[in-house]
């Protein structure tokens, strides 16, 4: 993967000058444009790229949608047809105000995906394709500067899952664009010295069940891991299970006098149903990540991405002498952020 973390020639937040010197600037491709308006569509992004002088420079857009607020995420994920258009624009663009954005732009580097296949691939299957889904929130591929049709599905595409809001029109549930419904306000807590370590509040048992008067669960302990395991060995292991989409939080707590894991990962899903299926699953087929059988429990306190967020962005463990492979992960639709 990239990491988008570093600055790029001009911009900063875009890939660092070391990945391009390296050699590896014909592989970057896609740049991550943050900042929209909240009622930005995808042609309003199509035109603003057309606007900019890349008509037929690019040949995927994409504007995640949260289905419940009818409104984007506040970003879009472009595909170049080459490295030198995707770095003219993101030099040209980052930084600047237009009518698509909410103030200021914010433009980087993909720190995932790169090249249409990949991002066709990525979505293909996703039950953003389903067709419950409206046209108007699904990804777009160009040729030539021309929409075309979005490659068909290799595999059946699971319809997405309806719920009713209390005073609202039923929306859509499930989708991948959902992933980041508006976080309940949290609550002040104090901060704990890093690593912080649960476990004497989990047990096996709260697997099945949620304690009473829970909330929606979101945050699982993955347990009995390999003390050399990394945060991106569970980044990877999540992916390979199709999840890439359906996480925004990762931490691997580090003992740093041992340089090495304590032996379990926190991960905070999107939802309460895609975090009860992987714990159902990772049961049964657990994976090389562990050193035995696996150990999987929701967290007894706290769920959602902006808990995670406030209990760590204080924490000693964000110092800047503290390394940055030690540091918890955080993502929006896939994208590290």
């Amino acid at each position: 993967e990239n990491d988008a973390a570093a600055a790029c020639a001009a911009p900063q937040g875009a890939e660092g000058d070391d990945d391009v010197k390296g050699g590896r600037e014909g592989d970057l491709t896609a740049v991550f444009v943050r900042g929209l308006r909240k009622d930005c569509t995808r042609e309003e992004v199509v035109d603003f790229l057309n606007e900019q002088g890349h008509y037929s420079l690019y040949d995927f857009v994409y504007v995640p949608m949260d289905f419940g607020q009818g409104q984007t995420l506040g970003h879009a994920m472009v595909n170049f047809v080459s490295f030198e258009s995707a770095q003219e624009f993101l030099t040209a663009v980052h930084g600047t105000s237009a009518s698509i954005f909410d103030g200021v732009s914010g433009v980087s580097w993909s720190d995932k995906c790169h090249g249409r296949q990949e991002f066709v691939e990525r979505y293909r299957n996703s039950t953003v394709m389903h067709p419950n889904v409206p046209e108007a929130f699904k990804p777009m591929v160009f040729e030539s500067g021309e929409h075309v049709p979005f490659p068909a599905p290799t595999k059946f595409i699971k319809c997405p899952k309806k719920r009713k809001k209390s005073n609202e029109e039923v929306v859509l549930e499930g989708c991948d664009v959902d992933a980041t419904a508006p976080a309940e306000a949290p609550q002040e807590r104090d901060h704990d010295d890093v690593p912080i370590d649960e476990e004497e509040n989990l047990t096996s048992e709260n697997i099945d069940g949620f304690p009473a008067g829970a909330a929606e669960r979101t945050t699982v302990f993955l347990r009995n891991l390999s003390k050399s395991v990394s945060r991106e060995d569970i980044v990877d292991f999540l992916n390979s299970r199709g999840l890439d989409l359906l996480y925004d939080f990762v931490y691997v707590p580090r003992d740093f006098s041992r340089e090495q894991s304590i032996g379990y990962a926190v991960v905070n899903f999107i939802g309460t149903d895609v975090a009860t299926e992987f714990i159902d699953t990772v049961k049964d087929s657990p994976g090389a990540i562990f050193e035995a059988d696996c150990d999987v429990a929701w967290s007894e306190k706290l769920h959602g991405l902006q808990d995670w967020v406030d209990r760590y962005r204080d924490s000693p463990v964000m110092h800047p002498s503290v390394a940055e492979e030690f540091r918890p992960l955080v993502f929006e639709h896939g994208e590290r952020v």
